[in-house]
């Protein structure tokens, strides 16, 4: 009887790490941010880089862990808009589609990257464009 309570409690213990791992792995490393927010932050001349994505889109989903792994990895603050919402929606931000990157400097869009890319290419992009984030 011992025995089976302890195998049980093994499975229990295992099956919830696998779901905390699933939940944790799940979260968003980037700031969610409203329009509002993001036109304060150009009426500020800010420098920034702002994910625009949907949750229905499959490539942001598909997107979201490389995008998570750069921001964990590299310890850099990106801003993200729901653009599903709509009182997020706005016609510049989504003039090319989702994913997408964009990179403003002081408040001004500089460059932007549309569409699924993998690690490497959103590196080089973020590193050639956004080189006030400081990824190495």
């Amino acid at each position: 009887m011992k025995k089976l309570l302890i195998l049980l409690a093994t499975f229990v213990l295992i099956i919830g790490a696998f779901f905390a791992f699933i939940f944790f792995s799940n979260q968003n490393a980037y700031t969610d941010v409203s329009l509002a927010q993001v036109q304060e932050k150009i009426d500020n001349k800010e420098d920034f880089v702002l994910y625009v994505y949907s949750p229905t889109c499959s490539y942001c989903t598909k997107f979201k862990p490389v995008l998570n792994g750069i921001i964990n990895d590299n310890n850099v603050t990106i801003y993200a808009i729901d653009s599903s919402k709509t009182e997020n929606r706005d016609e510049a931000m989504l003039k090319d589609g989702t994913p997408a990157l964009i990179v403003y400097e002081n408040g001004v869009e500089t460059s932007r990257q549309v569409g699924y890319k993998d690690n490497d290419t959103t590196m080089k992009f973020l590193k050639k464009d956004a080189s006030f984030l400081g990824i190495q």
